[in-house]
């Protein structure tokens, strides 16, 4: 009788610690599994399968310009410096130097033109692919985190090297030969959208800056008819960069929900996805060998499997489910953004969605997935992807009414006096400030010229004042106060800047010993 008590209370123990076991980890699961319920309920597609992007309709380019992108050397070594600023709010106009100075040859212009001659029939093949209404890239979405993307550099790439050879040709006094590369290199952006990943709509917008340098030395060309400055204007204003937003932020959570349930089934996706942010704290998980690292650190190896444990069954649910939530508001504010909402609206509401989220599911400082996501910036609601991208979605802006402005000059001969009389003749609105959602700050300057800006991503309008918030080696003109379409440099600030660019060449040669 006695014996069989003993038997009981030790099946009683046993069973009471394998719920205190498992019973959080249940509840935990089936909290994730309701939550994810409630978002398909409401439409959203949390499975990569899902978001997969459908073919679309027409001539698609990618393998063409894959191909030619991908024979093409580089020309970034000799790359002009297009819209380089020499002093604040003046850009020095690249093609219209005799003699173009930088740091590593006292003249860019007979490298560059041996680059063209050797490389013209790969850059009209570009030029050529990019007449395509689309290019689109086939991918092994399923993959996930594993997806490659290779083409990333190589479009990258293309768009310096359309740049450069646009500058060329206009220093040649080319113009007409010049068009070809100035316009495919506005349309790149355009036909290709980027593939649902962040870092592809990333490269898409640094294509679009390296666009907008390329057409604000464009303009100062004198050569263009309306006919080619209205087609151009028309390019770009027939694509924005904040329609992928809210598919690639999508696409985030469903390789986030996919890593995560890898890595719950095996220890080396484990190691694979806590090894891109580190892990936690005092343990290394990415571990080459067990046995080795038993040698060498072997509180580090034995505590690396039992923390492994205990995120599988204790809290990975949890985690999971916090970066469902963080993923989901940035789904909507991407929505919002693309309805019109500006970048001062989307920081108060990140600031008050993050300050909810961690109420009701506070981030644990043990947490996985924001260090392996870290570049991604989900601590921070994305709020730091929201910002590059709507950055260079005011300069697409910028270009539009900055193109819109010199037809009006040329046709009526002085600038207008408020962006308002470039509508509708030039303009069906006023191009907006995606920073406040106010139309761009626009007034004309005592002597003659004009002053165009953004007023940044402070949030104040500091008057149009270019002066750069911090000290910067290479300073741009989205670098300000405010962000100031800048205007040509005058000579006497050109031979300032050649004088400088003439000794960092002579301080940066070996001396004789």
């Amino acid at each position: 009788m006695r014996e069989s008590r003993k038997l009981l209370l030790a099946v009683g123990i046993g069973l009471a610690l394998v719920t205190l076991f498992y019973a959080p980890r249940a509840i935990k699961e089936h909290g994730l599994a309701a939550y994810e319920r409630r978002l398909r309920a409401q439409g959203e597609k949390l499975d990569i399968a899902e978001l997969i992007p459908v073919a679309l309709p027409g001539s698609n380019g990618a393998f063409r310009l894959i191909s030619a992108a991908n024979q093409l050397p580089s020309l970034w070594d000799h790359a002009p410096p297009v819209m380089r600023m020499i002093a604040p709010n003046r850009a020095l106009v690249a093609w219209n130097q005799p003699t173009l100075l930088s740091e590593k040859a006292s003249n860019l212009w007979p490298m560059l033109e041996h680059d063209l001659a050797v490389n013209g029939p790969r850059l009209a093949q570009i030029c050529d692919a990019l007449t395509n209404p689309i290019v689109q890239v086939d991918l092994p979405y399923n993959q996930g985190a594993a997806c490659l993307l290779p083409h990333l550099a190589e479009f990258k790439g293309a768009a310096l090297d359309l740049s450069a050879t646009t500058i060329l040709l206009l220093h040649q006094r080319q113009p007409d030969q010049a068009w070809i590369p100035l316009l495919a290199l506005a349309r790149f952006p355009k036909v290709w959208r980027g593939e649902p990943f962040l870092i592809c709509q990333l490269v898409r917008a640094a294509i679009t800056a390296i666009a907008v340098e390329t057409v604000w030395e464009a303009l100062e060309y004198p050569g263009w008819s309306d006919r080619q400055l209205a087609e151009l204007q028309k390019v770009w204003q027939s694509f924005s960069l904040t329609d992928a937003l809210a598919p690639s932020l999508a696409m985030e959570r469903a390789v986030g929900r996919q890593a995560v349930s890898r890595a719950r089934d095996s220890r080396t996706e484990f190691d694979k996805l806590t090894s891109t942010g580190g892990g936690s704290p005092g343990i290394r998980l990415t571990l080459d060998s067990f046995l080795q690292n038993l040698v060498e650190d072997p509180a580090n190896a034995l505590a690396a499997p039992v923390f492994y444990r205990l995120w599988k069954w204790s809290w990975s649910y949890q985690e999971q489910r916090w970066y469902d939530q963080v993923c989901q508001c940035a789904v909507q504010d991407a929505r919002r953004v693309s309805a019109g909402a500006s970048f001062r609206q989307l920081r108060q509401w990140t600031a008050t969605e993050k300050s909810t989220l961690d109420h009701e599911c506070p981030r644990r400082p043990f947490y996985v997935l924001p260090r392996a996501f870290s570049q991604r910036d989900p601590e921070n609601m994305f709020l730091g992807y929201f910002r590059k991208i709507l950055r260079v979605e005011t300069e697409r802006q910028m270009v539009v009414a900055a193109i819109a402005l010199e037809r009006y000059r040329r046709q009526h001969g002085a600038w207008p006096a408020t962006l308002d009389q470039l509508v509708p003749e030039f303009l069906p609105t006023v191009p907006r400030d995606c920073m406040d959602g106010r139309p761009l700050r626009y007034r004309l300057r005592p002597d003659g010229t004009f002053l165009l800006y953004s007023i940044g991503d402070n949030g104040q309008d500091d008057g149009g004042d270019p002066t750069p918030t911090q000290p910067m080696a290479t300073p741009t003109w989205i670098n300000g106060r405010d962000w100031v379409w800048p205007q040509p440099a005058t000579p006497e600030q050109v031979a300032a800047s050649q004088a400088r660019a003439r000794a960092r060449r002579a301080a940066a040669r070996p001396r004789p010993r």
